[in-house]
């Protein structure tokens, strides 16, 4: 892996303070390789690096053909350009780049592509297994992740042969012995800070009874067991002996937590159906109420209801009558 940044705890935005880094182990550790933010390219699978400056003009490139151990110079033009990328040519597999930039005469500047063919400059072809080793990435816990070791073959240190377009990467896997990175903390179980073991915090059946010191103890709070439960295989670990679990700890006189009923929601499924029909309801005497105003003030509306009811206007007027004598009387 090869970056440009800066040493600190933040990135720095001054162009003073940022250089060139390169890492053989995934990110973990990092070496400085060049003051600077400089271009860089992989090819041949890896077997060379190259670098070129980006915030000055140049006319050379430098290049590393055995792991980053040498670095060399070479100058590929009598003028300089201001360098905007460079690319391997057909693939990462090849050993052919291409370097793009500005060159500027004068008050005039044009686009150049240069051809850089660094095949003369390896040994030969990598014999395989003589010309390689083992290699396995690691971290601050060590080579193994989800109980399994995964081993590349790489090119032997200081080594400058190079790959060829048909090289395929070589790796095997070894299962681990398990420990507790393999592990998490199972339900009802927690971890009360980062390093300690996992701790009951809800119940959960079979689980074995207190020993004595528990009962006979003075200080029945600060005392606790272990028991043969409370952990389990992360999803995907293929470590080996994954029944050699760690154990849990319970604390003496173990006491769930009351946890407090949460208040019962509004919306309901009983409530929903009441909110429906008062709905209806409501909606239903806003229509008959329209309807009434509509019949009463509105004699198209009237006129329009008697033929949709094939009622006669000598009907209609004859109710319009008795309502009009049981206002008399």
């Amino acid at each position: 892996m090869i970056a440009t940044g800066n040493i600190g705890s933040y990135l720095s935005k001054r162009s003073q303070d940022i250089n060139t880094y390169i890492s053989f182990n995934g990110g973990v550790h990092w070496k400085e390789i060049t003051k600077g933010a400089w271009i860089p390219e992989i090819g041949d699978h890896g077997s060379i690096i190259t670098i070129l400056q980006q915030t000055q003009e140049t006319n050379s490139i430098t290049y590393t053909i055995n792991g980053g151990e040498e670095w060399s110079n070479c100058v590929f033009s009598n003028s300089t350009i201001k360098v905007s990328n460079i690319r391997v040519s057909d693939g990462w597999d090849q050993k052919q780049f291409l370097v793009y930039g500005v060159r500027t005469t004068g008050n005039t500047k044009s686009s150049v592509i240069i051809h850089l063919d660094f095949d003369s400059a390896f040994s030969g072809k990598c014999d395989y297994p003589s010309d390689f080793e083992p290699w396995s990435p690691s971290d601050e816990h060590g080579h193994c992740v989800l109980g399994a070791r995964i081993n590349y073959m790489r090119r032997t240190t200081g080594k400058t042969c190079y790959f060829g377009e048909d090289h395929e990467h070589t790796s095997f896997v070894e299962n681990c012995t398990c420990n507790l990175d393999d592990f998490e903390c199972d339900h009802c179980f927690y971890r009360p800070d980062l390093n300690s073991p996992c701790e009951l915090e809800c119940m959960v059946p079979n689980l074995p009874p207190e020993p004595s010191y528990c009962k006979n103890s003075t200080d029945q709070h600060k005392l606790s067991y272990s028991v043969p439960m409370g952990y389990r295989l992360l999803d995907g670990d293929t470590c080996l002996s994954p029944k050699n679990k760690p154990k849990g700890i319970i604390p003496c006189n173990f006491e769930e937590p009351i946890t407090p009923t949460p208040p019962t929601p509004f919306i309901t499924p009983n409530n929903i159906i009441y909110l429906y029909v008062l709905v209806g309801t409501v909606g239903i005497l806003i229509i008959i109420a329209v309807a009434s105003l509509l019949w009463k003030f509105n004699e198209s509306f009237r006129s329009f209801f008697q033929d949709a009811c094939g009622l006669s206007t000598q009907d209609y007027d004859s109710v319009a009558e008795d309502e009009t004598d049981d206002e008399n009387d």
